[in-house]
């Protein structure tokens, strides 16, 4: 029996399920979603930024050259398939926090591997609202995806499409699935809820992060932010603001 004969089963509709369940379903293949209602989804309060250079170590973000390109293609179908707006790609401003981290950026602008996404280019708008004595550097390819608009979408796409059941599911349900339909596949998209399921099988560290949604009427960006923590604009004045994650 071929892949294609499989009824595969997604457990959780959060951004891997989804996104799989999408590409999937657009191939042919027969897939049924599995999902508590979001209920337990990390999605729904997360960023969604994402940036290709690791500031730490100054290096690429793992196979962020490929992975950055099938992103961007992915994304823009689900928006168009999905009829909504949820994938922002945009530039980042890194502020320094001494002259080393200042250097630091000027030589790497210059390197092969990290070039083409660290520039010199200098942002006036951040001058006049950040304090910022050892200057600022503007980095390309990071962006922000608006997570709930991206689950809530898909959601009805799947569910017009009867592709999407809302119902809690435990261990002894999977376990059901697998002996009573013997072309069944399973894939786990649960995220920390894998560690309750299989917590004897999967080795999952959890862990969380602190995002506050914040109001400025005077706050003015249209790029993305990091200063030892994040800021993101999300228009209308608003921002998410995140921190260091436990």
């Amino acid at each position: 029996m071929s892949l294609q004969d499989k009824k595969i089963y997604i457990i959780g509709q959060g951004i891997a399920g989804s996104v799989l369940a999408f590409l999937l379903d657009k191939k042919g293949f027969n897939v049924s979603i599995i999902d508590d209602g979001h209920l337990s989804s990390s999605g729904m309060v997360a960023a969604g930024m994402w940036n290709p250079v690791s500031f730490k170590r100054m290096s690429q973000s793992w196979m962020v050259d490929d992975l950055l390109p099938v992103a961007d293609d992915v994304y823009r179908q689900m928006e168009n398939e999905l009829h909504a707006a949820f994938y922002h790609p945009m530039e980042l401003v890194k502020i320094f926090p001494d002259n080393k981290t200042a250097n630091s950026w000027d030589e790497y602008s210059a390197s092969a591997e990290l070039g083409h996404y660290l520039t010199a280019a200098e942002d006036e708008n951040v001058k006049q609202q950040f304090r910022q004595p050892f200057g600022h550097g503007v980095l390309n390819g990071a962006g922000w995806l608006d997570i709930p608009a991206l689950l809530s979408a898909a959601k009805t796409y799947f569910q017009e499409k009867g592709k999407l059941q809302t119902t809690t599911i435990t261990k002894h349900d999977i376990d059901k699935i697998l002996t009573e339909e013997t072309n069944a596949l399973i894939i786990l998209a649960t995220g920390t809820q894998s560690v309750e399921l299989f917590s004897d099988k999967v080795k999952i560290i959890p862990n969380k992060g602190e995002v506050l949604t914040i109001e400025s009427d005077t706050l003015k960006l249209n790029r993305l932010m990091n200063f030892g923590k994040f800021l993101i604009p999300l228009g209308d004045g608003k921002f998410r603001l995140g921190a260091t994650y436990d």
